[in-house]
């Protein structure tokens, strides 16, 4: 408890070591980031350049639905609770119009969300926080590598 700010830094691995088994996207892969804490969405956004990926991020579930109308995108990561729209919403709008897009929601909560509500949603995946950098990893190797989504 000192009046010295603490940093942390992260290093996350370059595009060049990323497993060969991964296809190399042929054109840099976009991550749509929807979250109302802005400390997650500045570790998403940092996450993504490292590796190569464009981040997009929102604050708000609505301004979130407004970039995937205007914008192409490959991955979304919705968070479950904020503010006006709840990510189940968003991910039903965002799913209207880009139905292809796979769409990971992102909870802290130990919500219960059936297998049903998520599939009517189009969730692709759920994603607890917090969550480990290798998972978030994960996730948009396995996305960005999907022959559907590019």
């Amino acid at each position: 408890f000192n009046r010295a700010p603490a940093y942390i830094s992260f290093r996350f691995p370059a595009r060049s070591e990323i497993t060969a088994s991964a296809p190399v996207a042929s054109h840099r892969a976009t991550v749509l980031a929807i979250d109302d804490q802005p400390v997650i969405l500045d570790l998403i956004s940092a996450m993504c350049r490292s590796l190569g990926y464009e981040a997009l991020t929102a604050s708000t579930g609505e301004e979130g639905v407004i970039i995937a109308s205007r914008r192409a995108v490959d991955i979304v990561l919705v968070d479950l609770a904020m503010p006006g729209i709840s990510g189940l919403e968003v991910a039903r709008r965002i799913r209207a119009i880009s139905p292809e897009v796979p769409i990971v929601l992102v909870t802290g909560w130990e919500a219960s969300i059936s297998h049903s509500e998520l599939q009517q949603a189009g969730i692709s995946q759920v994603l607890n926080k917090p969550f480990r950098i290798e998972q978030l990893t994960e996730i948009f190797q396995s996305a960005i590598a999907s022959p559907s989504v590019l």
